[in-house]
C-alpha cells in the first residue's frame, strides 16, 4: 500500500515517470496473484465480490468500484475488529491515537480522503448510483458470495456495507 501511494502520487505530478509506473504495475501484479496470501489459507476478497456487482450493473471500472466499496467495507468491519484497522492507520498514514476505535476511524477516513485526492470516486453518489438501488446491488452480490463460499455475506450484510458507501 505504501508503494502504491507513493507511485500514484508521483504519477499525478509526472505521468511519464517510468519507475513510478513500473512500481504501480508490479503492485497490481502482486495484488491478487496469490503470492501475498500463500500459506495463510483461503482468502475471500469480499470487497471485490461486492464491487463485481457495481461493474456488472453500472459499467463502472473495477478500480473505481473498489474505491467506493473498500472504505465502506473497512468501516463495517472496523466495528468488529478495530485493532486491524488501527494498525492500518498506523502503518499507512502514521496515525496514532489512544483509542483503537478512534485510530481505526481516522485511518479509514484518511484512506478515503487519499482516494479522493488521486481522483477516484469514493461514494455511490459519485458515480450516479442512488441509494434506492442498494437492494438490487446486494441481491446481485449475494449470488456471488454464495459461489465464493462467503457465508457471512448475506444480502443484509452487503446492504449494510453499501449503505456506508
Amino acid at each position: 500500500m505504501l508503494t502504491i501511494k507513493e507511485a500514484a502520487e508521483t504519477l499525478l505530478t509526472n505521468p511519464v515517470d517510468y519507475n513510478a509506473r513500473a512500481n504501480l504495475m508490479w503492485c497490481a501484479t502482486l495484488a491478487l496473484n496469490g503470492l501475498t496470501t500463500a500459506g495463510v489459507g483461503v482468502e475471500g476478497y469480499p470487497m471485490h465480490m461486492i464491487e463485481h456487482s457495481l461493474s456488472a450493473l453500472y459499467d463502472i471500472p473495477h478500480g473505481a468500484g473498489l474505491a467506493i466499496v473498500t472504505p465502506a467495507w473497512m468501516r463495517y468491519h472496523s466495528t468488529r475488529s478495530p485493532e486491524r484497522f488501527a494498525l492500518f492507520a498506523d502503518k499507512i498514514f502514521c496515525i496514532r491515537k489512544d483509542s483503537v476505535e478512534e485510530q481505526a476511524k481516522i485511518g479509514i477516513d484518511s484512506f478515503e480522503q487519499w482516494l479522493r485526492t488521486i481522483g477516484t470516486p469514493t461514494r455511490l453518489r459519485d458515480v450516479g448510483i442512488p441509494t434506492t438501488d442498494i437492494t438490487k446491488i446486494a441481491e446481485n452480490a449475494v449470488m456471488l458470495a454464495q459461489r465464493w463460499n462467503l457465508k457471512n455475506y448475506t444480502k443484509e450484510v452487503i446492504s449494510q456495507i453499501l449503505s456506508l458507501a
